[in-house]
């Protein structure tokens, strides 16, 4: 993934603190969580954030 995301071009982060920030938001209860929170508030839907699985 984090290969993907720096083969677009820009700025280059640091590889270790995006793969952990990745891991960290692609995490399906933090996912749940804003979902929750957007019915909660009446905020519009949020496609998720969790990539698909592979098989």
């Amino acid at each position: 993934m984090v290969d993907r995301i720096l083969a677009t071009g820009g700025p280059v982060p640091d590889r270790g603190a995006l793969a952990d920030r990745l891991e960290r938001f692609t995490d399906a209860r933090v996912d749940r969580l804003w979902a929750l929170l957007g019915i909660v508030n009446g905020w519009p839907a949020w496609p998720s954030q969790i990539p698909p699985s592979s098989g």
